[in-house]
């Protein structure tokens, strides 16, 4: 038993890759069909490559103001606008405003008088350190290309102009607004001093770390004093402080609101263009469609290879003469083609159609002869199914026409077609079930042998048709002595087509009464578990098997 269950595991190698192609390609196929669609469908709906002939032109601009004034650019204009879906997302985020990129590029087109084909596309990329912003266009023609970026850069000079000018103008408008505070605040300062002091102190300008400011550029370390009396209270010194810081205040932002006024009339705090280059043509880099194509199309086939073994396991019936071989731990003496439909069980060798299995069925019968063990009685049975009735059939039939005399024992009222394809010399057949009644009885003679009748259409073949209908009160018991005397009437074999072992609890029996069984298996059709339990139902009636016959197509 030990032996059965090591035959019984399985592993996976290449044969057995192949094998599971060969049985189950149709699927492998159609997996792999469907991936080839699957490509072509990419090929055909992928998105149009652009064109082989594509012109481009660049502007660089340098912007000496981005760094300091990225963070009041997105303030420029606050004016709410939703981008184009073609505007470059850099003119959005800190160089222009919405509302000024939006502009940008529809300014840009109608300076250009742009056609409406082929179509220009427009770009703007900022580098690294935000100081230099580079415009591009292009286009499937050159003239086009060169109209939009000479366009493009005088837009974008605009647009900045007015950014710039935005940020300065709303900053001048909070300095207005910080003066007014500081000078009403100094008045009410030196209201309150006046009553201290004669006369009010001069201003000494003061920068904003608290150091003196000597006017000239150059900054002192040394802290500021006013020229104060030294009886004045220590709140009058804290107020011509104040006076004083508020002065200074007032000082840098008169100084920045004048820095502003000439950023809007300054060409610097804009965009200043440092080089244009006319359009020239660009590579095509499209990538191919081929090596996506070909990576589905080698999904596909490694998915159908995946899928013929997944079904290949799932399905356990014998496939091939080993596997035969391994459920049954017995040795495959013939492999025997399949019975088309349209052909007889009998495999004659005159007509065209059963030739090839006539000549495997004289191959299985010469081949037990060679054995020089060919028992004197032999049942032939599947684990499962039928397949022993016509194996039982034409082995014997090809015993006979080495030139044994063979008596043929049908079991089954299945069997009875087991008569039509030869003819006999005796007029009243015995059947089975009389055979073994009379042998139970001891009153088997040479008579009742001779019924058996010879047949016309088959030299040395005997053949005994089974009962009519099921008989589960059969003495096979009187099996022995029937197989006695056909030995004892110059028999050389006695062909038994049992029914099928796992199907007919009389198949123990007749294995059990006959001790040698040659299996027949048809492959696709015997599970390989059923195949090593009816093995383990022949080792427990202490019989032995003969061989096996594999009948089908083996892959």
């Amino acid at each position: 038993m030990g032996a059965t269950k090591e035959a019984g595991k399985r592993t996976v190698n290449y044969q057995d890759m192949v094998g599971s192609l060969r049985r189950h390609w149709r699927i492998a196929v159609g997996v792999f069909f469907v991936s080839v669609l699957i490509a072509i469908g990419f090929f055909l709906t992928r998105p149009a490559p652009s064109a082989d002939k594509e012109f481009q032109a660049t502007a660089k601009f340098q912007l000496p103001t981005v760094a300091s004034n990225k963070n009041q650019a997105s303030n420029a204009a606050p004016v709410a606008a939703t981008p184009a879906a073609n505007v470059p997302d850099v003119l959005t985020q800190n160089l222009l405003a919405p509302a000024l990129a939006d502009d940008t590029l529809e300014q840009a087109k109608k300076n250009a008088n742009l056609a409406p084909s082929p179509a220009v596309n427009f770009k703007a990329e900022l580098n690294a350190t935000e100081t230099v912003i580079t415009l591009t266009t292009s286009s499937q023609n050159k003239k086009q290309a060169n109209k939009a970026i000479d366009a493009y850069a005088d837009a974008f000079t605009d647009a900045r102009q007015k950014a710039v000018a935005a940020d300065a103008t709303t900053e001048q408008r909070g300095i207005t607004s910080r003066l007014d505070s500081l000078d009403k605040r100094r008045r009410e300062i030196e209201n309150r001093l006046r009553p201290l002091l004669k006369t009010l102190p001069p201003y000494v300008l003061v920068n904003s770390n608290g150091s003196k400011s000597s006017g000239d550029g150059n900054n002192e370390s040394q802290v500021p004093v006013l020229d104060l009396p030294d009886d004045l209270s220590q709140q009058g010194r804290l107020l011509a402080n104040e006076r004083n810081s508020l002065y200074s205040d007032q000082v840098r932002l008169e100084a920045k609101y004048g820095a502003l006024s000439l950023q809007l009339i300054s060409t610097d705090p804009y965009a200043e263009m440092t080089s244009i280059s006319a359009a020239d043509r660009v590579e095509n880099n499209d990538p191919s469609p081929l090596i996506p194509m070909a990576a589905i199309i080698g999904l596909g086939a490694l998915v159908g290879l995946a899928a013929a073994l997944f079904f290949d396991r799932l399905d356990s019936t014998i496939h091939n003469s080993p596997a035969a071989e391994s459920a049954l731990t017995a040795q495959v003496l013939s492999s025997i083609p399949p019975r088309h439909h349209f052909e007889d069980q009998y495999a004659d060798p005159a007509v065209g159609n059963s030739m090839q299995r006539a000549s495997a069925y004289r191959q299985l019968a010469a081949t037990s002869v060679a054995t020089d063990r060919l028992p004197k009685a032999l049942l032939v049975t599947s684990p499962t199914g039928d397949t022993q009735d016509g194996v039982a059939l034409n082995y014997a039939a090809s015993l006979a026409d080495l030139g044994l005399r063979v008596a043929l024992i049908a079991t089954t009222p299945e069997q009875a077609w087991f008569v039509e394809p030869f003819g006999h010399t005796a007029g009243n057949l015995v059947h089975l079930p009389e055979l073994l009644t009379l042998a139970h009885a001891g009153t088997l003679d040479a008579s009742v042998i001779a019924r058996m009748g010879e047949s016309t259409d088959a030299p040395n073949l005997f053949v005994v048709p089974p009962g009519e209908s099921v008989d589960l009160d059969l003495p096979l018991d009187g099996l022995a002595p029937l197989l006695a005397a056909l030995d004892g009437a110059n028999f050389d074999v006695t062909i038994i087509a049992g029914p099928s072992m796992l199907n007919n609890a009389n198949a123990t029996i007749y294995a059990w009464s006959i001790r040698n069984v040659l299996w027949a298996v048809e492959t696709h059709q015997v599970k390989e578990g059923d195949a090593r339990n009816a093995a383990a139902h022949l080792e427990l009636t202490g019989g032995t098997a003969f061989g096996v016959a594999v009948v089908g197509q083996e892959i």
